[in-house]
C-alpha cells in the first residue's frame, strides 16, 4: 500500500461528496424558487443525493480497509519471517553486555537489512533504554495506526457532511495532518538508521 496514493484516492472521494452536498444545496434552492410546495421534490432530491454520498462513503471505507489490511500483512510478513535459532541467539546474547552507542550503531548496521533480526535487536536495546530511529516494526505499525485513524475521520466525514459545510472541518483537518505526516514519513524512510536514548 502506498500511503499517499490511498490518501489521494480517499480525499478525491471526499471532495466528490463535498460537491454533492453543495449540489444538493443548490438543487433545494432551485426547488424553492420553482415550486409552490417544494417539500416532495426536496425529499426526492435529498434521497437521491444521500444514495450517491452513501456509495462514495462505502467506496472510501473499502479503499481504507483494503489498504490497511494489505499494509499490515506486508509489515507482519517482513518482520515476522523466519530466522534461524542461531541468528536469534546472537541478538539475544547482546542483553548480557553493556554496549556503547557506537557499538549499538555497529550492530544496527548489521541487523537493519534483516527486519526480523532488527525487530529482535530493537527489543533488546529497548530494555537497555535505547530506541531505533528508522524503520522498525513498532515505527511502521505506529505510522499505519496513525494513518488509519486520521483517514477514518476523513471517511466518516463523507457520510456526516451537510449542505452548509459539505464535509466536516474535522475531516479537512485530518486530511491535512495525515498529508504532513506522510511527507515526514517519506523523509524518515530515506534517513540513516541510528540509535537514541529513550527520553
Amino acid at each position: 500500500m502506498d500511503y499517499k496514493l490511498t490518501m489521494d484516492n480517499i480525499n478525491s472521494l471526499a471532495q466528490e461528496a463535498g460537491q454533492l452536498y453543495n449540489g444538493l444545496n443548490k438543487k433545494i434552492e432551485t426547488n424553492h424558487e420553482t415550486f409552490i410546495d417544494p417539500t416532495a421534490q426536496d425529499e426526492q432530491d435529498t434521497m437521491e443525493y444521500a444514495r450517491k454520498i452513501a456509495a462514495l462513503h462505502d467506496q472510501a471505507q473499502q479503499i481504507l480497509n483494503n489498504a490497511v489490511t494489505e499494509k499490515k500483512q506486508d509489515i507482519n510478513d517482513r518482520y515476522h519471517s523466519n530466522v534461524t535459532a542461531d541468528q536469534l541467539a546472537e541478538v539475544n546474547q547482546l542483553r548480557q553486555y553493556d554496549l556503547s552507542e557506537d557499538e549499538l550503531n555497529g550492530y544496527l548496521d548489521k541487523y537493519k537489512v534483516n527486519p526480523p533480526l532488527l525487530n529482535a535487536f530493537a527489543a533488546v536495546i529497548k530494555d537497555k533504554g535505547w530506541t531505533i530511529d528508522g524503520l522498525t516494526y513498532d515505527n511502521e505499525m505506529d505510522m499505519l495506526k496513525y494513518f488509519q485513524t486520521q483517514m477514518q475521520i476523513v471517511v466518516d466525514g463523507i457520510a456526516h457532511g451537510s449542505q452548509q459545510t459539505a464535509v466536516p472541518l474535522s475531516s479537512k483537518i485530518a486530511g491535512r495532518l495525515v498529508d504532513a505526516r506522510i511527507k515526514q514519513w517519506q523523509t524518515q524512510m530515506s534517513e540513516p538508521y541510528t540509535v537514541a536514548r529513550i527520553n
